[in-house]
Formats: structure tokens, C-alpha cells, sequence
């Protein structure tokens, strides 16, 4: 038991060995009222406090500085959540060590030396997620006050722990593991960024309050990178990434020895040999070599369409058109777009970075980009027209595989799509708008790119939507500003986002 008396000469009597009830607490503050309507005030330094699981933080009161610190009382509890509990006490100068709860037994210190400045900080060490609640510091000398500061403890995911385990045939189940508070989502994607179905998440919570998650997902063993990132409420992404099939328990993914090889290589020879005899002696060398000759004239003929028919004339019309469109286009100006903002700044829907590949989409498939004015969207697409026309040995994209690449820019358009192509190409006689429509719908490696797409215009979203309904294997990608093709984003294989540039890191305008 102890006493402290007000400035009033009221003597009050509070049992500060055990559990302070919230009764008691509202009877001392009653009591100082008047102390707390004079001179004397107390404030905190911050209404807020966020600290980490495990590490340390500093809870400060201020006061009018003191000469003397022997007339001086300090109580520091936590009235929220109930029960209060109290946390520390100095009465006139001396430590009461039996006043703190047991939850915070050996835990907390409040450094004296600070006192004479007018600073009371209350010192919790080896923090808990359950320290968190709201703390009341109350000091007592001339007068006295007291004020209220906010904790909150937090345990960021630091890591992710993957396993692969393999369920029989062609598929292998994935799963990564992370521990943290509070509790977080995890998001899974493909090599391109999009996001993958995952219904398989489970939790439990530790005895010491910690989160930890287990989240699965089952995939095909096909070729291909999976990242499993832990999306935690204003907190660093941790992440995992799996390489399939390298890395499927008992796959082989290195080289085998050189002994092997030659062993290899021989018996194929052998029975290449073998089987080359006897399909002669069957067959006759003559039928053999028509059927060779036609095979080569056969290849021949369709390179010969390719680069003597429209294809050809086309592609040659496109490189010519974009290499003009672009002259002072610099190669360094494309490759500090692609090599240093991209890979930062490309994102799923998600808001996970994503590889810069991600930009080409899938034979058949559709990606829209979207970014708000001025975001760098169509330095993009401009990037991707000028890498294909220039034939340059660094490519980040992958298109100059492409036989075809056609760059629309959509701003004001309100037609016919290919109509507003071809009029933008300059294609004059050579091909109609019909003509290059079926060409792109058609057996050909191409993409078309509509920058600055928005839909509206019945004719201009009635001739897209046919042509993604047509055709064969035509890549599309999209530029959009976010909101202005809601009916696309149902069709789109992968949505992709590019936020807005800081200043000093913009390149391509």
C-alpha cells in the first residue's frame, strides 16, 4: 500500500502492488482535476507509437523541467485494453518495483536522468504483440496531469519459406510459409504476372501472438516460374520464386558429362545410319530424294510467300514507318527506359513487380497496360516499335522474333480500327484496311499495339472486339489510362500497371 497526496490535501490511498482497477484510476484523475486546470501540464510526444515484435520502444511524457526530482511522482499505465494494468510507478523520487503488472515484470525502466530535463520515458523492452493498447502517463509535483499515447507492436514477415512436393503425374504442389502479425494475404503469379487461383490458405497463431500462414497452390510441371509474395498491411513484400521444372525434387537441370554425350551422340548416329539403309533398300533411293526435293520446295514456298508475298512488302513498309517515326530515338534512351525504370515500376493488378516480358503477351492473348497520364505508358509501346523496326541485338521484350509489329495510336480515333491503321501507316494502294485485317487475323507471327485505348466508340470497340474474336494467333497489347476499358479488362489475359514517374527518373516522355 501507498499514499500520494493532492495539491488539496486530499490523501489518497491506492493499492499499487496488484492490479490497478479503472474505478481507482478515475478517482485519482477526479482528485487531480483541479491540479490539471492550473499551470502544470503534462504532454506527449506523440499521440502514436508503432514498434517491432522483439525490440524496444521509448513511451515520452514532457513536463516543465525541475531542479530537484525528490518531490517528483511518475505513474505509467496501460488503461487500455481492460483490465488496466499498471506498467510503472515513482513516487517522490523513489522506484516502486513492486507496482509493475507481471506482464511487464522485468521489462520496462524509466531513466532517471532524464527526469530534471522534463522528460518522462518509459522504457519497454522485448515487446510483445499483446504490449500493444493505449498507455496513460501521469505525473505529480507542483501539480499535476496526465495525457495518453497509442502503441502498436507489429511483426513485419521477413522472410519466405518455400517447399515443392510432388502429387503424382504432371503436377507438383507449391508452398511457401511466413510468420508476422497481423495477419496477411498471399498472393501468387506466373512468370507474367498473372495471378494465379489460390484457395488453400491457412493460419494459426503461436503462443507468443505470432501469425504464421501456409499458402498452396498446385500447378502443372510445365516450364515456368511461380512467386508466391506475402502482402502485408503496410509492410514490406517478402517473396518466394520456384523455377519449374528445375526445381521439382528429382529433376536433373545440369549438364550432363561430356562422356554421355559423345555416347549419346554416337548411338543416334548408328541408328540414324541403320534406319537411313534400310528405307533405301525399301523404299529406293529415287522416291527418297523426290520426297526430300519436295520437302525443301515445300519450305521454300512458304518462305518465299513470307518475304515475296504481303507479309514481306508489309513487314518492309513497317520497319521503314517506324524507323522514321523514331530516328531520334536513341538506343540509350531505350535502354534506360527498359533496363533501369521497367524492371522497378511494371506491376501486376496486384501491385507486384513484374519481368518486362510480361509486356508481350501470349500468341492469342491480350495484356492492357494501364497508367495515368503522363505515367511513361506510351514511351512503352514506342519502345517496343522501335526495338522490332531497329533489328537491335538487345532486345528485353522478345519481339523481334515477330514478323509483324503495328502501332496504333488511338488518341481521337473513332472508326473503323483498321481503317484508322492503315490511314495512320500510309499504306496508300498497297493493302486495304479489309486486306491488312485478314492478313493480322490470320497464321502470323504478329502484334498490334493500340496506344492510348478508350473505349466509347461503337465502331472503334465493335471492330476490335471482331478481330479478337478472329483471329489466329495475332498478339494484342493495350495502352489505357485505368478505368477507360472496363469492357476489355474482362477479356484480358493479363492486366498490368505502370504508376506514375517521380521527376527525376523519367525518360522517354
Amino acid at each position: 500500500m501507498s499514499s500520494c497526496r493532492s495539491p488539496d490535501g486530499v490523501v489518497m490511498v491506492t493499492n499499487i502492488a496488484g492490479e490497478i482497477n479503472m474505478a481507482r484510476l478515475l478517482l485519482l484523475q477526479v482528485v487531480l482535476l483541479p491540479s490539471v486546470l492550473g499551470l502544470f501540464t503534462v504532454e506527449v510526444a506523440s499521440p502514436s507509437y508503432q514498434a517491432e515484435f522483439d525490440d524496444s520502444v521509448s513511451l515520452e511524457c514532457r513536463f516543465a523541467p525541475v531542479d530537484s526530482t525528490s518531490n517528483l511522482s511518475v505513474f505509467w499505465h496501460r488503461i487500455l485494453p481492460k483490465p488496466p494494468l499498471g506498467v510503472y510507478s515513482l513516487q517522490n523520487g523513489q522506484e516502486d518495483l513492486s507496482f509493475p503488472d507481471p506482464h511487464f515484470s522485468g521489462r520496462v525502466e524509466l531513466p532517471k536522468d532524464s527526469l530534471s530535463s522534463g522528460k518522462a520515458l518509459l522504457n519497454i523492452n522485448k515487446l510483445r504483440i499483446n504490449d500493444s493498447g493505449t498507455y496513460q502517463c501521469l505525473v505529480e509535483m507542483v501539480g499535476a496531469d496526465y495525457k495518453q499515447t497509442t502503441l502498436t507492436v507489429k511483426a513485419t514477415y521477413q522472410s519466405v519459406k518455400k517447399s515443392i512436393r510432388s502429387t503424382g503425374g504432371d503436377e507438383v504442389e507449391l508452398s511457401c510459409q511466413a510468420e508476422g502479425y497481423p495477419l496477411a494475404k498471399v498472393v501468387w503469379t506466373d512468370g507474367r504476372g498473372r495471378k494465379l487461383e489460390n484457395d488453400n490458405f491457412t493460419n494459426f497463431t503461436s503462443s507468443d501472438q505470432l501469425i504464421h500462414i501456409t499458402s498452396q497452390v498446385t500447378i502443372k510441371t510445365f516450364s515456368n516460374n511461380y512467386t508466391c509474395t506475402v502482402m502485408g498491411e503496410r509492410q514490406p513484400h517478402p517473396f518466394a520464386t520456384f523455377t519449374i521444372p528445375e526445381e521439382i525434387p528429382g529433376t536433373y537441370s545440369g549438364k550432363p558429362p561430356i562422356g554421355l554425350v559423345f555416347l549419346a551422340v554416337f548411338v543416334v548416329t548408328v541408328v540414324t545410319a541403320v534406319a537411313l539403309l534400310l528405307y533405301h533398300r525399301q523404299k529406293g533411293h529415287k522416291r527418297h530424294n523426290a520426297l526430300r526435293n519436295n520437302e525443301y520446295l515445300i519450305q521454300e514456298n512458304i518462305a518465299a510467300a513470307l518475304e515475296e508475298g504481303q507479309v514481306g512488302e508489309l513487314r518492309k513498309v513497317l520497319k521503314n514507318r517506324h524507323v522514321e517515326l523514331f530516328a531520334e530515338v536513341e538506343e540509350g534512351q531505350l535502354r534506360a527506359l527498359c533496363d533501369n525504370e521497367l524492371p522497378h515500376r511494371l506491376r501486376s493488378r496486384e501491385g507486384v513487380t513484374v519481368d518486362v516480358t510480361s509486356l508481350l503477351p501470349d500468341v492469342r492473348e491480350t495484356v492492357l497496360l494501364e497508367g495515368k497520364t503522363g505515367c511513361g505508358k506510351s514511351s512503352v509501346a514506342l519502345s517496343l516499335a522501335s526495338i522490332w523496326a531497329h533489328d537491335f541485338d538487345w532486345d528485353p521484350f522478345g519481339v523481334t522474333q515477330l514478323l509483324l509489329l503495328i502501332l496504333v495510336t488511338c488518341k481521337g480515333i473513332m472508326g473503323d480500327l483498321f481503317q484508322e491503321a492503315a490511314s495512320q501507316l500510309n499504306l496508300g494502294g498497297q493493302l486495304t484496311a479489309e486486306g491488312l485485317r485478314t492478313l493480322m487475323a490470320g497464321p502470323v507471327e504478329g502484334l498490334l499495339i493500340l496506344d492510348g485505348y478508350r473505349e466509347g466508340s461503337k465502331e472503334l470497340d465493335e471492330s476490335l472486339a471482331r478481330f479478337l474474336r478472329d483471329r489466329q494467333i495475332c498478339r494484342v497489347l493495350i495502352t489505357a489510362q485505368p478505368g477507360q476499358c472496363g469492357i476489355l479488362e474482362k477479356s484480358c489475359g493479363t492486366i498490368l500497371q505502370l504508376p506514375s514517374m517521380e521527376p527525376e527518373t523519367q525518360g522517354l516522355s
